[in-house]
């Protein structure tokens, strides 16, 4: 397992601002995006073209549309989808989820339960 990479599973505006927080403190980060114009944007523009179109991110956020390559070696996953999305994009990292890794929840939202 890496010593210092973090995931971040989520890249709406709260997502990219916590990846990015991480990116310029120096910690290696890979962000997980749904979209494929999101992971496109940040690795190739250094901007989020969906959710944070007007801020520039720090040149070493790296972004990935595969929820495995994301969590797979980090040494925490940061959980930041929303929440009705939570248990389905965990679901797909799980597997890839080293014993040791530490998974921290910054999801926010809310859902309804009938």
């Amino acid at each position: 397992m890496s010593e210092g990479r973090v995931a971040v599973v989520g890249a709406g505006s709260w997502g990219t601002a916590l990846a990015n927080l991480l990116a310029k403190k120096g910690v290696e980060t890979l962000l997980w995006a749904y979209e494929p114009a999101v992971a496109e944007g940040i690795n190739r523009e250094h901007r989020n073209p969906i959710y944070l179109t007007g801020i520039a991110l720090d040149a070493r956020l790296c972004a990935t549309t595969d929820v495995a390559e994301a969590v797979r070696e980090a040494r925490a996953a940061v959980s930041v989808s929303p929440s009705h999305v939570v248990r389905r994009v965990m679901a797909q990292a799980a597997p890839h989820l080293h014993h040791d890794t530490l998974v921290v929840s910054a999801s926010k939202g809310t859902q309804t339960i009938c």
